[in-house]
């Protein structure tokens, strides 16, 4: 686990997480979850990579970003579920084996050892980055917060998609017989002199 402080920045936190979901998003992390607090005081992000060969070869890891504190002063942490968790019986039977056998899966899980240490080593620089970017974009009320974190619970908008459709009437008007007055088919009598039809 890695932390870090970040002090008079004044950064929307929210916002912040909602960025890091996204980054999760476009990097090819196919499961995410995005949880905050009831008074959006703290955001944890969740991602990981699927995939059957992943989890055989106990490469499957998850990676948890936790973001706390007030916009002027909060902490960040990146750390990862299931690290190592699937190494210790690969290393356990290749010694009993001597290894035969073992050594693709070894190797798996040691690169995606290292791949995941380069994801975190591009995720701190995106989250120093972003807070950079996002200095003095915090605002200044709790409802604000609050509805920013129901908004991204929500998700992007939907578009909105309207029909129109054009109804065409045909009016057919009568020749009242005695006044020669036309008036619409409908009526029962004509609207000038009130003769029946």
């Amino acid at each position: 686990m890695t932390t870090e402080r970040f002090t008079g920045a004044n950064v929307d936190l929210s916002r912040l997480g909602y960025a890091i979901e996204q980054y999760f998003r476009t990097h090819g992390f196919q499961e995410r979850k995005f949880e905050s607090g009831p008074q959006g005081e703290w955001f944890e992000i969740q991602a990981t990579k699927a995939g059957h060969v992943r989890t055989g070869l106990g490469a499957r890891r998850a990676l948890h970003v936790m973001i706390y504190g007030e916009p002027e002063d909060f902490t960040v942490e990146i750390k990862t579920g299931e690290w190592g968790k699937n190494l210790v019986p690969v290393a356990a039977v290749a010694i009993l084996t001597a290894g035969i056998g073992l050594l693709p899966a070894g190797i798996a899980a040691g690169a995606s050892a290292l791949t995941y240490k380069s994801t975190i080593d591009d995720l701190w620089k995106f989250v120093k980055d972003q807070a950079i970017r996002m200095r003095n974009t915090a605002k200044s009320s709790r409802e604000e917060t609050q509805k920013r974190i129901e908004d991204v619970r929500k998700g992007p908008p939907q578009p909105i998609l309207t029909k129109e459709r054009e109804i065409i009437r045909e009016v057919v008007k009568i020749r009242c017989s005695y006044c020669k007055t036309l008036y619409e088919e409908h009526l029962s009598s004509c609207p000038n002199c009130g003769g029946q039809r």
